[in-house]
């Protein structure tokens, strides 16, 4: 056994805090539950009074329009990219070397 190694042999106090982790679901907090504002709201006042299916019909307006605009994007770079350089674009300088971001501290000590 290879003592190393932290995923074969974890140590005491990590096996303790995984078990008390997973034990609460999560070590309590002050303050946490059950007021939403701590002595105000509770949780049940604050939850909302949609259905679950407003929710998910949410949801997926959101992710529809998402991906809409991800594409859009997606389609607007490929083609700015495939495009060839306009008349009278001048290319890379071969007397200086490329950097990548445009970042040439030393551009000018070069010469």
């Amino acid at each position: 056994m290879n003592r190393g190694c932290c995923i074969s042999s974890p140590s005491r106090w990590a096996r303790r805090a995984s078990l008390r982790c997973s034990r609460a679901g999560s070590p309590p907090r002050p303050g946490g539950k059950p007021f939403t504002v701590y002595g105000l709201l509770r949780t049940v006042d604050a939850a909302s009074p949609l259905a679950a299916p407003a929710v998910a019909s949410s949801l997926i307006a959101f992710v529809i329009v998402y991906f809409a605009v991800f594409a859009t994007g997606v389609t607007y770079l490929l083609r700015m990219m495939a495009a060839p350089p306009h008349q009278g674009e001048e290319g890379p300088r071969a007397d200086v070397p490329a950097r990548a971001a445009g970042i040439t501290p030393a551009a000018g000590a070069a010469r």
